[in-house]
């Protein structure tokens, strides 16, 4: 039973008008005006993060494979790493390594789009090379 005053219609249309007024989209980075910035500075400051965390996987080392990861992540408003995906994998624990590693990425500055803060969708290639 709804309280007095307000109809079932009414609170199923108010909640809609919340639900959608919070579902922010991701702004592809090459449509942003402030890029987000990484430790201070930008994406390759990021590589270098990774590429210092990355540990090989022995299984895919002694079978001799390598290659580039592709994963997705988005920058919060909040500057959080959140929704981390595989968008092109090559091996099940090259993968799990780089979706690893990215997760556990510390907070960035967010990018801007009109003074605002907003959620930047990121896609992201690891490089693994056997040396």
């Amino acid at each position: 039973k709804q309280p007095d005053g307000i109809k079932e219609d009414d609170s199923l249309h108010t909640s809609e008008i919340e639900t959608k007024a919070n579902e922010v989209q991701a702004v592809p980075f090459q449509d942003l005006e402030e890029m987000p910035l990484f430790n201070g500075q930008g994406a390759n400051e990021f590589s270098k993060w990774v590429c210092e965390r990355l540990v090989y996987p022995e299984t895919a080392k002694s079978a001799g494979i390598q290659g580039r990861v592709v994963v997705s992540f988005t920058i919060s408003a909040e500057g959080e790493v959140t929704d981390v995906n595989l968008i092109k994998g090559i091996d099940e624990a090259l993968d799990a390594e780089a979706i690893r590693v990215v997760s556990q990425s510390p907070d960035w500055t967010p990018g801007k789009q009109n003074g605002h803060p907003v959620p930047v969708l990121y896609a992201f290639p690891i490089i693994f090379k056997i040396k």
